[in-house]
């Protein structure tokens, strides 16, 4: 991809309207034309925040946080953005033609605290690079400003991991929205790379997206989520990307924890050549913390877990202590072993959140992060990650980990994917099982303690797809997961339902999942209520 004419222009028209030394809006679709218009404002002083048209009030209120004077948007969000806005509040400024582009000028309502901005250090917010949300998917969405000094080192260290060099395609897989997608870009600009950026719709097709990846731009490096690779399927990624002729270079994983040995078995082929990485971080330090390259032939042979890695340039990494009833009870320790809270920190990758006065300790100048992950340090000193600090809930009187339970029903080969969700007393886990052709059956039933539930598509309205198995497949496969639950759970963590899906659990546009409990409570309370008085 050659950029510089359209850098020059660009640069040149947001200097002519006045457009410097401030923070920009962005409204765009993933084409060509981005990494000029990133760069056209760079080059100006400016810095940019990317944001998506859904929500109008989290928008408004995205754009008042940090006083965002100028959008830039194309012709695909012109309308929504007017109608999220309002016609009064934004004016055209210029069309760029030959871009498909607009700048629009934005009238500020600022809250009646005024505008965050003011409230920091100047020195805190010079060199701010870009600004952007969290994905929400934990918590309230927050605003995290990153200055150039927080992101620069990770584009150097990863760019020096990932070896990037002419020749080589890089994916762009994130949305601009998601801080991946810096990493990708700039990582592919500064080292003569293709940067190969497909449109949203090809990226929610997983056959048409596999197919760009292995046949049509023959990828090389790709950064992507384990939700994203699942939705390609074992089978399909053993004989494409995972396969022994892929054209897959290098492969990093990330946003999520890491797959276990179990399931990427299924994925690889045994002679694959491609290089696997475990990327761990959090938006709140833009982008990642750590980088642990995958040993596959040891994973392919064993079951151990995937360690978070090496901290990355400039970058500190640590274990803070948890209360005793912060710590899961099902969460096997051996003396003198040390659990806590995964923590991120540095003294130069200083993000600055939402409206926060950042405090740097006076003894270390390092500003630590929370990461909501409870993590375990091995014998060989590593730090692994056992799952979210908020996973954990509390059943029979005792504390249990919703992701542990998901690891163990996961080890059965049967089970493609799962999702443990906790309601009141009842502890529900909804399984996607490996492809079979089987005959499709709206069925109920109760199997002792356990029920079995088979999702139709006029009770799940949308939310999930038809299960694919009949009452007899089922319920024997229900038998044969109570007694792997029982066997390797404790009793206090043995689901009382498990519930079938088809295909794939619904994504975020990061390519993260979506937990069921997040999406609709309503739907879990109908359909438990549903089963027990059947």
């Amino acid at each position: 991809m050659v950029i510089t004419g359209e850098l020059g222009k660009l640069k040149s028209e947001f200097s002519k309207l006045g457009v410097k030394n401030t923070i920009v809006g962005l409204f765009l679709t993933e084409d060509s034309f981005l990494p000029a218009v990133l760069l056209g404002l760079l080059s100006n002083d400016c810095s940019f925040f990317p944001l998506s048209v859904s929500g109008k009030k989290h928008v408004v209120k995205s754009l008042s946080a940090v006083a965002v004077s100028h959008v830039v948007t194309d012709n695909y969000y012109f309308k929504d953005l007017i109608s999220i806005l309002g016609h009064g509040q934004c004016k055209t400024l210029k069309i760029l033609q030959g871009f498909g582009l607009r700048l629009l000028s934005i009238k500020q309502k600022l809250e009646e605290t005024g505008s965050p901005s003011s409230k920091h250090d100047k020195s805190v917010l010079d060199g701010l690079a870009y600004c952007i949300t969290t994905s929400g998917t934990t918590s309230e969405p927050k605003v995290v400003r990153v200055p150039h000094g927080c992101i620069l080192p990770n584009i150097r260290h990863l760019s020096q991991i990932f070896q990037l060099r002419q020749g080589d395609k890089m994916l762009m897989t994130s949305p601009l929205t998601f801080d991946p997608s810096i990493i990708d870009i700039f990582c592919t600009l500064s080292s003569g790379a293709c940067l190969v950026m497909v449109p949203t719709k090809v990226k929610q097709a997983p056959e048409k997206l596999l197919e760009v990846i292995h046949k049509r731009q023959s990828i090389t490096v790709m950064q992507a989520t384990p939700s994203l690779m699942r939705t390609f399927g074992p089978d399909r990624l053993r004989h494409t990307i995972l396969g022994p002729d892929s054209n897959l270079r290098l492969l990093t994983l990330g946003g999520e924890q890491f797959p276990r040995a179990p399931e990427l078995r299924l994925w690889l082929d045994p002679t694959n050549k491609t290089q696997l990485y475990n990327l761990y971080g959090v938006t709140e330090v833009s982008c990642w913390a750590s980088c642990q390259q995958v040993d596959k032939h040891s994973l392919l042979l064993h079951d151990k877990p995937v360690p978070i890695g090496a901290a990355l340039d400039e970058t500190e990494i640590k274990l803070s202590p948890l209360s005793t009833e912060r710590v899961p009870d099902d969460v096997a320790i051996n003396p003198g072993q040390e659990i806590g809270e995964i923590i991120i920190g540095s003294s130069t990758r200083v993000c600055i959140i939402d409206d926060e006065q950042v405090k740097k300790s006076a003894h270390s100048h390092v500003v630590w992060r929370q990461t909501g992950d409870v993590g375990t340090l091995g014998a060989d000193t590593n730090i692994y990650c056992l799952g979210r600090v908020d996973d954990q809930v509390k059943r029979l009187g005792k504390r249990l980990n919703l992701a542990a339970v998901e690891l163990v029903m996961e080890e059965l080969p049967e089970v493609l994917s799962c999702c443990a969700v906790h309601h009141q007393t009842t502890l529900a886990v909804f399984v996607i099982l490996r492809p079979k052709s089987f005959s499709s059956d709206l069925s109920i039933q109760h199997s002792g303690a356990c029920a079995e539930v088979f999702i139709s598509e006029s009770l799940a309205a949308d939310t999930f797809p038809t299960a694919p198995h009949s009452g007899s497949e089922w319920s024997t496969m229900v038998t044969k997961l109570q007694d792997h639950a029982k066997h390797a759970l404790p009793s206090h963590a043995v689901p009382d339902v498990f519930i079938e899906v088809e295909d794939n659990f619904p994504l975020t546009l990061h390519g993260a999942f979506i937990c069921f409990v997040s999406i609709s409570y309503d739907f879990f309370k109908m359909l438990i209520h549903a089963l027990f008085n059947a």
